[in-house]
């Protein structure tokens, strides 16, 4: 592949026509998902049909709960070609068909919790150009949750201030994302559960779901403590806990990496080491090196980064972990959610990743559309950017969720 972890975005018209006739099945044969539902469609159909009349930025803010999100709103938004902000790594394990497809669609790579000149060059300039929506994020990653909305990264107020500088306005419609199981009952989760149980070897306890996956969930923390031979903060708290350990084995792997230990927050950490080994990986090549020695310490780098990316891959996970999460409206989908979780986990341990993470098919997906946010530069007279952009992360973080609460209220009800 290029060795450019950002390669210029450069749309192709045959390329999109193609991936128009391909979404669909996709979507349905790839992905397993049977059918969609669509609340409030009205509202993103208006800010599409706005937009293309009057010539201003539209961002849609999705939550990403699922790795089947992005293909979901590419094939399900039909008034308008969408372009996706996508990690810069993806392109390293998505294959080579996403490598091609990928820039000619006009999509745009982007390094989380980085900064990259070349990167932020193409997103400011397409930032710009009102030709097509453009679809991010905001929380930065997939978070497998989909009625909490965590913390927004800096990107969702930095582009709507560049779009600023170029558009009279800027509209962000927010969308929750939720999935459904054909088979998602208690007796479904419970074989989950037992799943977890003999891929680990141990027995959760207790007699409802909830007992059992919130031990579960402690004993996941034993295992990985065991794992890596490091000692759990002795806390009730999970959270605290879960943190502690996290960070014990980003001390290890960054060692391994040779990175500066402790820099930054769970998150930032566990970009750097996913960055640093995925390009040893997958942008060295044996053959970029003359001598034989050169060669040998290649390879032991490529071995070393493999067990560093096996940590960001559980600390991934392990983040997103908690049994508070468990207590809501949806019982079962905050259950079933939980448990694919800790089945993920192993997946992680054994040195998978979200593109192998265990995904039931037959489901159906749901997007909440909420209310649109527009903003001009009239919004913000007198405000500092900073200010702007704190302002515009705070809006869409409620609004985000919100989308979440209403989707937790129309499945249950």
């Amino acid at each position: 592949m290029n060795k450019s972890p950002f390669p210029k975005p450069r749309f192709n018209r045959g390329v999109y026509i193609f991936s128009r006739l391909v979404a669909l099945p996709y979507l349905h044969l790839a992905l397993g998902i049977k059918k969609v539902h669509i609340q409030n469609e009205s509202i993103l159909n208006d800010a599409l049909t706005e937009s293309k009349k009057q010539g201003h930025t539209l961002l849609l803010a999705f939550r990403h709960t699922a790795k089947e999100d992005a293909p979901l709103l590419y094939s399900t938004v039909r008034k308008a070609h969408v372009r996706f902000l996508y990690g810069r790594d993806v392109l390293y394990w998505a294959g080579k068909i996403t490598q091609f497809i990928f820039p000619r669609l006009g999509f745009i790579a982007v390094q989380n919790r980085g900064t990259n000149k070349e990167g932020m060059h193409f997103l400011r300039k397409e930032a710009q150009t009102a030709r097509f929506p453009l679809a991010l994020a905001p929380e930065g990653q997939v978070t497998y949750h989909s009625y909490h909305c965590f913390p927004l990264q800096v990107g969702v107020g930095t582009i709507t201030t560049w779009a600023l500088e170029n558009q009279q306005k800027v509209t962000i419609i927010p969308i929750g994302i939720g999935y459904r199981y054909p088979k998602a009952d208690d007796k479904w989760v419970d074989s989950l559960i037992d799943q977890w149980g003999q891929k680990v070897e141990r027995q959760a306890k207790g007699t409802t779901l909830q007992e059992k996956l919130r031990s579960a969930l402690e004993q996941t923390l034993e295992i990985i403590a065991s794992i890596w031979n490091v000692t759990l903060v002795d806390t009730p708290y999970f959270p605290d806990k879960r943190d502690e350990l996290c960070e014990k084995l980003l001390d290890i792997g960054e060692i391994e990496a040779g990175l500066d230990k402790g820099k930054g927050t769970i998150l930032d950490r566990l970009y750097r080491l996913r960055f640093a080994g995925n390009d040893i990986l997958y942008v060295l090549k044996k053959t970029d090196f003359s001598s034989e020695i050169q060669k040998n310490i290649y390879e032991y780098k490529r071995e070393k980064a493999k067990n560093y990316l096996r940590i960001s891959q559980v600390v991934d996970i392990l983040q997103y972990l908690d049994p508070s999460y468990l207590q809501g409206r949806d019982v079962l989908g905050r259950s079933y959610e939980t448990v694919l979780n800790l089945l993920d986990l192993m997946n992680r341990i054994e040195g998978g990743n979200i593109d192998s993470r265990h995904s039931p098919s037959h489901k159906h997906a749901y997007l909440q559309i909420g209310t649109a946010l527009s903003y001009t530069e009239s919004t913000f007279d007198g405000v500092g950017r900073k200010s702007k952009q704190h302002k515009i992360r705070e809006d869409v973080q409620q609004a985000l969720t919100q989308c979440g609460q209403d989707l937790e209220d129309y499945l249950v009800d």
